[in-house]
């Protein structure tokens, strides 16, 4: 800048023109300390990220629940979400997981779309868009069904879990097993529930034993005797004490659970389903597929069909005094309920059927919902509040007189001005 200005000057060789050399440096410098601000305005910004939420609502803000959590994070987490490239939840999910890591250094996100990397969503074991999986430096992992604050905090959550949930399954009346590897057990369910930072456990409650004080949940899968009335009564002061239970029931049984599951507003139905409509090409009528879901938030977001093999009715009692009796899923309208049916297949959490579709989200989404209020988030989503601007017949006018009338003519008045200004100089 010194070598410009000295040109310039030695240029001139008037004495006339050091006003104009004068202004000329002064505009030079101007230029030079209004770039350098920009630099370091620049390196700032790229140093600390700042950002701001001016909507009415806040509704581009976390929560303060994730926010505490964020800052309690001591180890790396990485979130992947899988959408399809160019749609809403690309952008939306984007940006939200953007905001998680612009609170937090520990956080680190990839937005990918599984048909771009099926290898990725081969190992997370991912299928359908919208599925978010959470991954921590401790090799801890969590799913979400839905790229939303609710669900990115709630497997934050079970991911960084030290210690998880306790979910007893009962057994001694021929439940399916744990540990068993073959088409009926639960092994494959047991590892998935290790890895969502759960902890499968067994109970007998034979003698009307009281339910573990550390159970979260209690599941019941496929029992082949009844219940005594000792450990039904047992369950019954669970569910009083505010405990969460998930029954599953084959056909044909008598699970001694009938008076529990009345007092709540359900009764299993006899028989097996049939139905001629909906399921798989070449599949057998009482391997129903189910493609209709409910409204409710466990169902919500799957958009995978389910396999229930052989499975009984249900019926609600939507007189009962339950609040919020709803149904997750039902059969197509070609369907009934045959009585004379005695063929026994595996149930939809076994491993011959687990890893079938849309039957493992579903089992981990009913599992979240009976966690909620225990040891996790329940977010709302801000609320996008329609604000109309409302103007009167003067305002109105008003709006059009200023921008196209006003505006543009005091530029044009002020640049003639400044032009017969200049003009009357020379």
């Amino acid at each position: 800048m010194a070598i410009k200005l000295l040109t310039f000057l030695r240029g001139r060789g008037r004495l006339g023109s050091w006003p104009k050399a004068i202004r000329g440096a002064n505009s030079m410098v101007i230029i030079g300390l209004v770039a350098a601000v920009l630099i370091v305005v620049n390196a700032l910004a790229a140093y600390r990220e700042a950002r701001w939420d001016w909507s009415e609502t806040r509704r581009f803000t976390l929560a303060p629940q994730t926010l505490d959590l964020l800052k309690q994070l001591t180890q790396e987490v990485t979130i992947y979400a899988f959408v399809q490239k160019g749609s809403d939840e690309d952008r939306l999910g984007t940006d939200l997981l953007e905001t998680y890591r612009a609170q937090s250094p520990k956080i680190r996100y990839h937005v990918l779309d599984p048909d771009q990397h099926p290898a990725q969503a081969k190992e997370f074991g991912v299928n359908q868009y919208g599925t978010l999986v959470v991954t921590t430096a401790k090799g801890r992992q969590a799913r979400g069904t839905a790229i939303t604050e609710s669900e990115v905090t709630g497997a934050l959550l079970r991911a960084l879990r030290e210690r998880g949930q306790a979910v007893y399954f009962l057994e001694g009346h021929g439940e399916h097993e744990l540990n068993d590897s073959g088409k009926e057990g639960y092994s494959q369910l047991r590892a998935i529930l290790e890895q969502e930072g759960y902890t499968p456990k067994l109970a007998r409650l034979l003698s009307g034993e009281p339910i573990p004080a550390d159970a979260a949940t209690v599941v019941i899968a496929g029992p082949k005797i009844p219940l005594r009335a000792a450990e039904a009564e047992s369950l019954k002061q669970f569910l009083d004490r505010g405990g969460r239970l998930a029954v599953l029931a084959d056909p044909h049984i008598d699970t001694g659970l009938e008076p529990l599951l009345a007092r709540w507003g359900v009764t299993l139905g006899p028989g097996v389903i049939v139905d001629q409509e909906g399921r798989t090409f070449g599949g057998s009528y009482t391997l129903p597929l189910i493609t209709t879901y409910s409204v409710h938030e466990i169902v919500r977001e799957l958009k995978l069909p389910t396999l229930f093999p052989e499975a009984r009715p249900l019926f609600l009692n939507l007189q009962s005094p339950t609040t919020g009796l709803i149904s997750l899923a039902q059969t197509s309208d070609q369907s009934w309920a045959e009585l004379d049916m005695q063929v026994r297949p595996p149930d939809f959490l076994s491993n011959v059927y687990f890893n079938f579709s849309g039957n493992r989200d579903l089992f981990l989404n009913m599992l979240n919902w009976l966690m909620q209020g225990l040891d996790s988030y329940t977010i709302r989503p801000q609320p996008v509040n329609v604000s109309p601007i409302i103007l009167s017949e003067q305002q109105a006018r008003a709006l059009f007189v200023v921008p196209v009338v006003a505006v543009p003519l005091l530029i044009t008045v002020t640049g003639w001005g400044i032009w017969r200004y200049r003009r009357m100089r020379v």
